[in-house]
């Protein structure tokens, strides 16, 4: 744990979370504050149609409308919002609950303990990380897309899409978001291309109360 209080702005990109999105901020909020880091400012990058953004409003986040564009879209308006907010790390947390905000401490910590400018969580670099019966096609998903991002970042990657990312602010001011890629790889991929500094850490992975998951659904971005 740090023992120096740094700002942290944490950004959520959202589409029709209603049901999970208070209890995220609030988990957020806390364990961010417990853990010495200062009170986080939440951006939510919302692209909804039901009630996330007004209920997130509500529990304190800053909800800024994304356009009804896409996931990748908010992920962008986003990050771009936070990298101009003065904050020394930007954390983006899925707003679905699958993530585990409890862990976003130690993500925290890579960046400032180790030779790192992004710090991704990964659901396979130990076993039984993923608390529930991950459906075969999702992992035929996940195995196409770490490949593919194998191959256009050059690095070696276990996972194409846990849950929490952590990043330095000066990274997020340089990279290119255009919201062509799936949300996540497109970040991964011109972070490496700049050069920084990407690792990965264990992560685990709760299952989803509500909606679906889109991995599969992003594999034919990689095309455009």
């Amino acid at each position: 744990m740090s023992s120096n209080k740094h700002r942290v702005c944490v950004v959520i990109p959202t589409k029709n979370e209603q049901h999970s999105i208070r209890q995220v901020i609030d988990d957020i909020q806390k364990v961010v504050e417990d853990s010495g880091f200062g009170n986080p400012q939440i951006l939510v990058a919302d692209d909804s149609v039901d009630e996330t953004g007004p209920i997130a409003k509500s529990a304190g986040a800053t909800v800024i409308r994304a356009g009804g564009i896409g996931l990748g879209y908010a992920m962008a308006v986003g990050l771009r919002h936070a990298s101009k907010t003065g904050c020394d790390y930007i954390v983006s947390v899925d707003g679905d609950g699958q993530a585990d905000p409890s862990e976003i401490p130690a993500f925290l910590n890579k960046l400032e303990t180790a030779p790192a400018d992004l710090v991704l969580g990964s659901r396979f670099l130990k076993k039984n990380l993923i608390e529930y019966k991950y459906q075969w096609l999702n992992r035929v998903g996940v195995f196409v897309l770490s490949r593919l991002l194998r191959f256009f970042s050059g690095q070696k990657f276990t996972d194409s899409h846990g849950g929490i990312r952590a990043m330095r602010r000066q990274v997020v001011a340089e990279l290119t978001l255009t919201g062509t890629y799936s949300y996540v790889q497109e970040t991964i991929i011109d972070a490496v291309q700049r050069g920084y500094r990407v690792i990965e850490i264990p992560t685990v992975w709760r299952k989803r109360d509500h909606g679906s998951s889109r991995v599969v659904s992003s594999i034919p971005r990689y095309a455009a």
